[in-house]
């Protein structure tokens, strides 16, 4: 009897390994993907902060000089 729910705890155990792995590098995959994505959206959002900023600023400097 337990040596039978052992095999079927092996057998599951085995079937569903690969899926898991599928799951896990799938989701490994994505991350890998969307994270630098979205670093580097990140990083255009905040450079083009700065340019408008400088740029407003320097118009802004125009105005008063």
């Amino acid at each position: 009897m337990t040596n039978l729910a052992i095999d079927a705890g092996a057998l599951l155990t085995a079937l569903w390994m690969p899926t898991l792995f599928k799951i896990l590098a799938a989701d490994v995959a994505i991350g890998l993907i969307i994270l630098p994505c979205y670093l580097w959206i990140k990083k255009q959002e905040r450079c083009t902060a700065e340019q408008a900023e400088r740029k407003w600023g320097s118009r802004h400097h125009h105005l008063h000089g």
